[in-house]
């Protein structure tokens, strides 16, 4: 859990610095321009749910910016990104996983994520 709690603030610490590579700001701006300005985004909390060989991971997230569903889709994908990054390192596995570590891969499970706004 502490590895998966990492990552999310990594996820949204990234999206308050609102700093990104060339084409990913010239679409931001032009699709989501909310996520062109730093935005402050609070991890409420991470519940899991076990099963036998898989645990599926929701990270409730808040803001007081004005996200419209699509900026928070693309800032909810960044924040499972980099929580499914940060377990998949911890463990080791990056050669058992693909480009965007989904699922998330531990010694003894596959890890998913979503994301729940309130």
């Amino acid at each position: 859990m502490t590895a998966a709690q990492l990552g999310a603030q990594t996820g949204a610490e990234k999206n308050g610095y609102a700093i990104y590579y060339n084409d990913t700001f010239n679409y931001y701006q032009e699709s989501l321009p909310e996520l062109t300005k730093p935005i402050q985004i609070q991890i409420v909390k991470i519940t899991p749910e076990y099963g036998k060989n898989k645990i599926n991971l929701t990270i409730t997230l808040t803001t007081r910016n004005n996200l419209n569903a699509s900026e928070k889709d693309s800032t909810g994908s960044r924040i499972e990104y980099y929580t499914r990054e940060k377990i998949t390192k911890t463990f080791n596995k990056e050669s058992e996983s693909n480009t965007f570590y989904n699922p998330a891969k531990s010694n003894n499970y596959n890890i998913t994520t979503k994301i729940k706004w309130v």
